[in-house]
């Protein structure tokens, strides 16, 4: 890295296994951090099981003047002892931020068996608020959420402030990161949990709740995945340019809260 002094890399890994893929990760660090960064996201993707047989870690300089910023956003923890209580609460966000009943049903329906016939997609679904459908074309693709961090002087308040609060692994502060870009980029609202086997979290993030947290949300068996709920009549092509293109930093320290489930 040592052609981009004082710069700002983007760090980006991919990791398969007989061609699915199984794990992937996005950053944004000090030039001067970028190898280390790389060797993080190399470790953590070998660590998986079972392991990958390709990783891919890809770094691109990023103009620090085009890089903006936006607040990290507040999160809560709802207390739900299961997915068959999560579902209702979560549905109930969503639909208060004006994401369609039927929207809601379909999007949990790809997230449980997957949008087409092979499956889960290794990005997220762009999906219409009103109409449910599926408005990007990728496929198996979908869209990934790329060049943004939180800000260097950010991000050791920003999960110390999680921490606190009894949520220290690393996904949750990288899916609170994700979640404050997807706003950030122009989606209405998003519904996510992992493609990992073995982790039951995910969450639902709105422009009016923030970032709300469900320890047990995925359903056993169910594929995993995101949807990002769009106004109809978006212009899907500017929208997944600003999602996976335009660089974003992300500021102050989230203010974190538990609630029991409605």
């Amino acid at each position: 890295m040592d052609g981009w002094p004082g710069g700002v890399v983007s760090v980006r890994m991919r990791a398969s296994l007989a061609g699915c893929h199984v794990s992937g990760a996005e950053r944004l660090a000090p030039a001067e951090m970028a190898d280390a960064v790389a060797r993080e996201l190399d470790a953590r993707a070998r660590s998986r099981r079972p392991a990958p047989d390709n990783v891919v870690v890809h770094c691109e300089p990023v103009d620090p003047a085009a890089i903006a910023c936006a607040p990290v956003l507040p999160v809560t923890t709802i207390e739900a002892d299961r997915p068959l209580s999560a579902r209702p609460a979560a549905s109930e966000l969503l639909v208060r931020s004006g994401v369609s009943p039927e929207a809601v049903d379909r999007a949990f329906c790809g997230l449980v068996a997957g949008w087409h016939a092979n499956g889960p997609i290794r990005g997220a679904a762009i999906v219409d608020r009103a109409s449910g459908r599926r408005l990007d074309t990728r496929a198996d693709r979908g869209v990934r959420v790329s060049r943004f961090d939180y800000a260097p002087d950010a991000a050791e308040p920003a999960r110390a402030a999680l921490a606190d609060a009894g949520l220290g692994h690393f996904r949750t502060a990288e899916a609170l990161a994700l979640a404050t870009k997807t706003l950030w980029a122009g989606v209405s609202a998003e519904l996510c949990w992992s493609d990992d086997a073995d982790y039951v979290a995910g969450y639902v993030a709105t422009p009016e709740s923030g970032y709300c947290r469900f320890d047990r949300f995925k359903p056993d068996g169910a594929v995993g995945g995101r949807a990002f709920f769009v106004d109809p009549g978006v212009d899907v092509d500017v929208l997944i340019e600003r999602l996976e293109r335009a660089p974003l930093w992300i500021v102050g320290i989230p203010a974190v809260r538990r609630q029991a489930a409605p």
